[in-house]
């Protein structure tokens, strides 16, 4: 009777190996989401600059901030085609030879 517990003593349980793998795998997981979130929001501060930016400036002539936030818009933007569409509509326009002129610049505004 003494050898069948001290035997049962040392076989692991279902539970017990759960609880083994929860110990162990717990901090991984935690820091691979704490580093997902943190990724996703360093992605949304990126573009909520670029905004703010191009917000901050809409009505004055084109500085270096803005000619920085508007080189960002396709890597911040990469998966919104909608986004990059208009920005590359935009930016022929700018370079529209047509709209460099006291009327095209009104039509840009």
């Amino acid at each position: 009777m003494a050898d069948a517990v001290s035997v049962s003593h040392l076989t692991l349980q279902v539970k017990d190996i759960i609880s083994i793998a929860a110990i162990l795998f717990s901090p991984i997981i935690a820091v691979l989401v704490a580093k997902y979130l943190q990724n996703r929001k360093s992605k949304k501060d990126h573009k909520l600059y670029i905004f703010s930016t191009l917000m901050a400036a809409r009505h004055s002539p084109i500085n270096d901030e803005v000619v920085r936030a508007l080189n960002m818009v396709d890597v911040a933007f990469c998966n919104d085609e909608k986004v990059r569409k208009l920005w590359h509509e935009y930016y022929d326009m700018l370079n529209n030879e047509g709209l460099n002129n006291p009327v095209g610049y009104k039509a840009r505004q």
